[in-house]
């Protein structure tokens, strides 16, 4: 794996992690329009759950693109890639399993999220197989050392 490999992987989950965060974002605001909240409590705990996966993603992604603490940012992006996966397989599998009188889900929205998911896992599996080649001294370190 070469330096150039490493950094596409890094900048594309870090994309995907800036993404993940404004359709979060997207999401409680629209909420916030519709119906007004219950408990500003339960709100905050809600986005907070919500928004961890992202900022660990854009966190992990742009401390391997600095070269800092390549074990721990590795690690905290595969745990990102993992929520994401399971955010997106839970919302796929309740959209395939419609209830009676359920309008059709929206396919497209659904495939977008999928190929995001596909592509952050092969980022993730490009990153530990760098990893596991160099040890990354330093695979991906913009300082050039």
């Amino acid at each position: 794996m070469s330096k150039a490999i490493g950094k596409v992987a890094a900048s594309l989950n870090l994309i995907i992690g800036v993404a993940w965060t404004f359709e979060i974002a997207f999401f409680f605001l629209t909420m916030a329009g519709i119906s007004t909240p219950i408990s500003s409590r339960a709100v905050f705990i809600s986005a907070t759950v919500w928004f961890i996966g992202p900022v660990f993603l854009v966190a992990g992604s742009l401390m391997i693109l600095l070269g800092k603490l390549p074990t721990i940012s590795l690690t905290i992006s595969i745990l990102a890639a993992l929520v994401l996966n399971g955010i997106v397989g839970d919302m796929v599998y309740d959209a395939f399993h419609p209830q009676p009188l359920q309008g059709p889900p929206p396919y497209k929205f659904y495939a977008v999220a999928i190929i995001l998911t596909v592509l952050c896992d092969l980022c993730m599996v490009w990153l530990v197989a760098d990893w596991k080649q160099n040890r990354w001294k330093f695979g991906v370190n913009t300082s050039g050392a």
